[in-house]
């Protein structure tokens, strides 16, 4: 079961954040409501992705884990747009509320829009030799977007590299490193889980 080492380590970590970011009082505004989204959306990718490999290790071929799979995505890509909104919203709050109203509004409904399409096309699932992963059309379209989102995340980042000493910036810069490794890790081993753990 060593597919579940990463999520594991990933979950607690996502825990910890949890109960220190929800245990204590912060400033109610757009920024900490994304960022509360994150880390919501990252818990819950914790525990579907441990659901999804304890069951694929005791029953491989079970219904659920289709289920379970198209959830997990939902939440991927639900944090690749929440990373996204959180770097346009640092970048232009003191310029325009009706842009990102504008973009937040759009995005929406193109998330809506992809994420019908990404749970109707075909999703396969992969389980020998202590691997296992997904793949198909499903998931091609779903680390498409994903990678959509952080790339301009990136973009809105290199525009915005004047405000680099902003202490908003460090943890931008870290998770679109590791977000567009974690991808290519994806790519070139799709059994290596290593998504959860970024996104914790």
């Amino acid at each position: 079961m060593a597919n579940l080492y990463i999520p594991v380590c990933a979950f607690f970590i996502s825990l910890l954040t949890l109960i220190l970011f929800f245990g204590k009082k912060r400033v109610s505004n757009k920024e900490t409501k994304i960022f509360s989204g994150l880390v919501v959306t990252s818990f819950i990718d914790c525990v579907v992705m441990v659901c999804i490999i304890t069951i694929a290790y005791m029953v491989p071929t079970h219904f659920s884990l289709y289920i379970l799979n198209k959830i997990d995505f939902v939440q991927y890509l639900t944090w690749a747009w929440l990373f996204f909104m959180y770097i346009f919203y640092v970048s232009t709050s003191h310029h325009s509320e009706k842009k990102y109203s504008t973009i937040f509004k759009f995005t929406s409904i193109l998330n809506i829009i992809l994420l019908i399409i990404i749970c109707i096309l075909p999703l396969y699932l992969h389980s020998e030799n202590d691997v296992m992963y997904s793949y198909g059309p499903s998931v091609s379209l779903l680390y498409a977007a994903c990678g959509s989102y952080l790339f301009l995340a990136f973009l809105i980042t290199l525009f915005n590299i004047r405000k680099i000493h902003n202490k908003k910036y460090f943890p931008i810069i870290v998770l679109l490193f590791l977000g567009g490794l974690a991808l290519a890790i994806r790519a070139v081993n799709p059994g290596l889980l290593v998504i959860p753990f970024v996104m914790a």
